[in-house]
């Protein structure tokens, strides 16, 4: 938990520092270049942390985290200075109802495959429902909310917050997926598993530098929807892998992946902020993360439970049939964002473009 806060709030202050200082016209750009570290490092942790559990033990893997975190620190003290900026006092009352809510959400998920704690269940569930409702008729109704809910009467932040929440609950589901299948149904080492999971997010990086040409030269409908066929079609290759696919199939099937992954995430990321105004900046990015957050962690939830569910139906010894069952369901979670960019106008945040 600790750990959570801390990191949780690293990548909303840096994004809204860049923000702020951008024109619209930047925008693209600017946020292109933020997501890179982003992209790059998870390039190397599966491979690291397959050889460090390799070689050596899993203490390692925090281990190494700290001489870059004082890097970080360091940084940070001598690069990052304080601006002026509206001073409010916190919304406790909405902090408290928020966190009780997803608390709520992520335990019914995590519970809902358990049979003998159905009524546990049940009661989160009904209680995120609740408490959920509570917090967003606080937030619309005080003064200063904790998350300001009425930037969603703006269609393109709408859009990429509903559509995109469900993308990133999909993709981020995804690299959960992949080593648990590699390594407990086709029993490949974890480095032998780091290496092809590696393989996604050379994808992320590789496409990366023709991301901004693609939206200048189509636009985000047409760019969204077809990072979002493309994951689609991903994702049903992946439900039909088996243990006897060539390695090298699957290592250009998680390439691709990662590439349809990266189109998507910059499209959503950038058109997010394309009609928001200054003042609007602070709490839409506030926003934006939370969200972010919550659909990473809800993604791996549904992945775990789908697993479960699966298991419960099959034999003992039919190890593919869980994670076919999961990846055919994220499929179809991803229908959800098709439904979603087609809403879009064609000429969607065509000042960020220069397409209008």
């Amino acid at each position: 938990m600790l750990q959570g806060f801390a990191g949780g709030m690293m990548a909303p202050v840096g994004r809204l520092i860049v923000l702020r200082g951008a024109a619209k016209t930047e925008l693209l750009r600017s946020i292109a270049l933020i997501t890179w570290p982003a992209l790059l490092a998870p390039v190397l942790a599966p491979v690291l942390g397959g050889l460090i559990v390799t070689v050596s033990t899993w203490h390692w893997i925090f281990i190494l985290n700290v001489p870059i975190g004082v890097a970080a620190f360091v940084a940070a003290l001598i690069m990052v200075q304080d601006r002026a900026t509206e001073r409010r006092t916190l919304d406790w009352l909405g902090l408290l109802l928020t966190s009780a809510a997803v608390l709520a959400l992520l335990l019914a998920v995590e519970l809902v495959a358990a049979g003998d704690a159905m009524l546990i269940t049940l009661f989160s569930g009904i209680a995120a429902l609740l408490i959920g409702g509570g917090a967003v008729w606080w937030m619309l109704g005080t003064r200063h909310p904790l998350l300001n809910l009425r930037v969603f009467g703006i269609p393109t932040f709408r859009v990429t917050n509903s559509g995109g929440f469900v993308f990133r609950l999909v993709v981020n589901a995804v690299p959960f997926l992949l080593p648990l299948l590699f390594q407990d149904a086709f029993g490949w080492t974890p480095l032998e598993s780091g290496f092809v999971v590696g393989a996604l997010f050379v994808g992320n990086v590789g496409i990366k530098p023709t991301t901004t040409p693609l939206l200048r030269r189509f636009g985000f409908r047409a760019v969204l929807l077809g990072s979002l066929v493309g994951t689609i079609l991903c994702l049903v290759l992946f439900a039909l892998l088996g243990s006897d696919t060539p390695t090298a199939a699957i290592a250009v099937l998680a390439l691709v992946s990662g590439a349809f992954r990266s189109v998507g995430f910059t499209a959503y990321n950038t058109l997010q902020f394309a009609d928001l105004d200054a003042e609007q900046l602070g709490s839409a990015n506030t926003l934006s993360a939370t969200l972010a957050q919550l659909a990473s962690g809800l993604g791996i939830a549904i992945a775990a439970t789908s697993l479960r569910l699966g298991d419960a139906s099959v034999s003992a010894d039919d190890l593919l049939s869980p994670f076919r069952l999961a990846f055919l369901l994220l499929a179809a979670l991803t229908l959800v964002c098709v439904v979603s960019a087609l809403l879009l106008p064609k000429d969607a945040a065509g000042h960020v473009t220069a397409r209008v």
